[in-house]
């Protein structure tokens, strides 16, 4: 006869098994809230709706694919990916003081007054900004300008993946790579090579080599300033900022 579960039991198996717990509650909740609510109230519907589609979030963020934490601690905190900064306790409580505490528990108190539920679309919004900015500063760059005239530069998405992990090292080419894959890998890697000249404030890439073959032969000029020790190239929201590498040895 198997031994009943304690409470300590049921709390490290939720400790465990949130996010999968998360997706179930995230499913059952969009359906009573489209039948029962959605009907009677829009405005109530929307707040009580931010629980679970966050929950549903966090399935792809854990789940499916998974590995934001992992990214966070390589590419953000520059820490080891599994026992970083944001490690499975920190993640637990993170999600659960915002998405299952204060987004239900206000989604609850606007059935009464909407007003408690007024900072949700504030926090959407504030979420998106986050993860842009991070995926921006996670993006894996390098940018290389010689003495002699000549410039590269390479940028690619930190997470970038093939839809089969065991596909052969040997054998992968563009040629035997699926049309998702090349897809896959055209979106999320930008290459060019060429020349450069300099006059005032104004570099330009003389492009001789392009991933995007309208871009081969052309030139493509930009605004440039150094800052800091920083070379920042570009104006307004269209900027990168660069730092110097640090030689190997």
């Amino acid at each position: 006869m198997s031994k009943p579960m304690t409470i300590a039991d049921y709390y490290r198996w939720f400790h465990r098994e949130w996010m999968r717990a998360g997706l179930v509650v995230a499913v059952f909740l969009l359906v009573y809230l489209t039948v029962l609510v959605a009907p009677v109230n829009l405005v109530l519907y929307a707040m009580l709706l931010c629980a679970p589609l966050c929950m549903l979030h966090e399935t792809e963020e854990y789940i499916f694919p998974g590995g934001f934490a992992q990214f966070a601690n390589r590419d953000i905190y520059k820490q080891d990916p599994e026992n970083g900064l944001a490690d499975e306790t920190a993640v637990f409580w993170i999600n659960m003081g915002y998405i299952w505490l204060a987004l239900p528990v206000c989604g609850l108190l606007a059935v009464y007054d909407l007003r408690f539920a007024a900072w949700m679309p504030y926090f959407f919004i504030f979420q998106a900004l986050v993860h842009v900015m991070l995926s921006i500063v996670a993006r894996r760059r390098y940018l290389i300008y010689t003495a002699d005239g000549y410039m590269s530069a390479e940028i690619m998405d930190p997470d970038r993946q093939q839809s089969d992990p065991n596909f052969p090292l040997e054998t992968a080419s563009a040629r035997t790579l699926s049309d998702s894959d090349r897809a896959r890998a055209y979106s999320t890697y930008l290459s060019y090579c060429g020349t450069y000249s300099v006059e005032g404030e104004i570099v330009t890439h003389h492009v001789k080599a392009e991933l995007i073959p309208s871009w081969t032969g052309s030139d493509q000029t930009r605004h440039f300033k150094f800052d800091h020790g920083c070379l920042i190239i570009g104006q307004g929201n269209q900027k990168l900022t660069w730092e110097r590498a640090v030689k190997h040895a």
